[in-house]
This record gives structure tokens, sequence and C-alpha cells, in this order.
């Protein structure tokens, strides 16, 4: 029976640092850290939406200026000429003029820029829709990936604290039966701890049994069996050694039994901390995306 490697240095060899806190948010408050962690959706949409409509109404007011202006020049009769050049065009006064002169042509053209912007409100209140609705969608995936992360490191935890026990209690064991002069030496090791009162009573965590082989059945098992031969084992000396030797095999089989559930459980420590990292994984992806 050997020792496990302490979980410390496991988590560490295989865990990325950011997947090691309590909390699934590590990884987004590392990239807060480093200023890569995004601005709020409203934010930036606003922004971009008074930036584009000022740019529409500004291309629209071009637009007016430039076709009132080749009217201008294209016209053949003097009389609706509002200036000889642009260096003699009075300001805002052409502007009202050339209106006046070209009405047909200065309505169908603020007609069609109002429509275009029209347009464009449209469009972008769609468009924010769209963005809020996937932004919402975004968060939604992002708090399920980290409550997944919480979930995965609780239970790796739980899975810890099985293994520390576990591993303690199989050692004392492996050293009581090393030490011991009876002829039966791991039923006497039994006996010794139930005397010295090391035979674990209580267990504050749990393993389910779908992640690897649970410890608990057996150091339950030993626990009785080591009271159950400590107080049968009283009396003369000769007859003790007696009922150990029967209780020998019951005794090799239970610690083996031990033995095979902290392989488990380590076995089970290692897939778990492979489930913490993808689910690290998924969430800083989620992030980023």
């Amino acid at each position: 029976m050997s020792r496990l490697q302490p979980a410390g240095s496991v988590l560490r060899g295989v865990v990325p640092r950011a997947s090691l806190g309590t909390s699934g948010r590590s990884l987004h408050d590392r990239r807060r850290r480093e200023g890569r962690a995004w601005r709020p959706l409203g934010e930036m949409r606003d922004h971009k939406r008074l930036l584009q409509g000022s740019i529409l109404v500004i291309g629209v007011c071009a637009g007016v200026l430039i076709g009132l202006g080749l009217a201008q020049i294209g016209t053949l009769e003097t009389t609706k000429l509002c200036a000889s050049s642009l260096a003699t065009s009075q300001w805002p006064k052409w502007l009202g003029c050339a209106m006046a002169v070209h009405e047909n042509l200065a309505g169908g053209l603020i007609a069609a820029g109002g429509a275009l912007i029209a347009g464009w409100l449209a469009w972008s209140a769609a468009r924010d829709q769209i963005a809020f609705e996937k932004q919402r969608a975004k968060e939604d995936a992002i708090r399920g990936h980290r409550i997944k992360l919480d979930q995965e490191k609780q239970m790796l935890q739980q899975i810890h604290a099985a293994s520390r026990a576990a591993s303690k209690f199989g050692d004392e064991i492996k050293g009581k039966v090393a030490n011991s002069s009876s002829p039966s030496p791991h039923a006497a090791a039994l006996v010794e701890l139930a005397r010295s009162q090391k035979l674990p009573i209580t267990f504050n965590w749990y393993i389910p049994i779908h992640l690897g082989e649970n410890p608990l059945p057996s150091m339950q098992r030993i626990t009785q069996m080591g009271n159950q031969i400590a107080a049968s084992a009283l009396g003369e000396p000769s007859a003790a050694e007696i009922y150990l030797a029967t209780q020998e095999a019951h005794a090799i089989d239970a610690i083996k039994e031990l033995e095979t559930a902290i392989k488990g459980i380590a076995d089970a420590m290692v897939a778990q901390v492979a489930r913490v990292e993808e689910a690290a994984d998924a969430l800083d992806q989620a992030e980023r995306s």
C-alpha cells in the first residue's frame, strides 16, 4: 500500500492556476486586470449608432447641396442663377434661392434623404435588438459555464477529502501491520487501531460511486471489523491469538479492498482534474467569443 501523491501537487501539475479558485469568475477577473474585459454592449451600441447617424445626416445634407449645385451649374437661364460664381454666392441665402428655383428637385432630394434616414433608423433598431439578444445569450452561456466550473471544483474538493482520508487511514494500517509481532499482523493491526480509537467513526465527505471506487464502504467495513475483533479478542492471550488467526484472512481481504478503493479514488481524482480543466477552458472560450 503506497501513499497517494498529495492533492495540492497533483492539482499544481495538471490544472492551470486560474482554474483553482473557488469561483468560476477567476478567468474573467484575470482578463479584466489585463485590460481585456469587454465594454458594456449598451455603451458601445449607443456610441456606434450616434456616429453612424451623424455621418448619414451629413451625407444627406451634402447630397442635397451637391444636387442643387449641379442643377445651378446646368441652368441656362440667367434669371434662375442664384450666383454668377461660387465666390460671389452668399450663404445661406444661396441655398434658399436654389431651393426656390429648383423646388421639385429640392423636394425630391429632401424626401429621398428623409426616407434614407428613416430606413436606417429601422434597420439600426433591428440590428441593435439582434445584438442585444446575442449578448444576452452569451451572458447566459457564460453563467452556465461558471456554474458548471464551480460544480466540478466542488466535486474535486470532495474527492480530495476522500483521497486524503483514505490514504492516511491506509498508511496507519500499513504501519501497524509492519510493526506488529503477532502471527496475525493484519487482524492485530485492526485491534490496535480500535483500542487506540484511531478507527474512523464519522465521515465528512461523500463521493458518488460513478466517479471511481468509493473508499467509504471499505473504511466502514474495516472500522466495524476492527471493533468487533477487539471486543472478541479479550481474555487469555493464547485464546486471543487463536481468535485473531481465524480473522486474519477477513482482515487481509478488507485491507486489500481498501487498497483497491484508494487506487480507484486516485484515478477518479485525475479524471476530475481533467473535468475541471475542461470546464475552465469552456468558460474561457465563452468569454473570449
